[in-house]
């Protein structure tokens, strides 16, 4: 885990511990895969994730980004 300095939802700067490995922070990697899910994308691999968004790859394209 590192610290990360974000903005939150009331403007308000705030310092967190976040890892960017979705298997370092299994809620952030359910969360991406959900959002897949409802979008119907199927057998993509999230290999990156961010308080806000996350990257994933398919078959099709190596690098896409998402929000939660």
């Amino acid at each position: 885990m590192e610290k990360i300095r974000i903005l939150n939802r009331f403007g308000i700067w705030e310092t967190k511990e976040w890892s960017y490995n979705p298997e370092e922070n299994l809620n952030a990697k359910e969360k991406a895969y959900q959002k897949l899910k409802e979008l119907g994308i199927q057998n993509a691999i999230v290999y990156e994730v961010a308080p806000e968004v996350f990257w994933y790859s398919t078959s099709e394209q190596k690098i896409n980004c998402g929000g939660y």
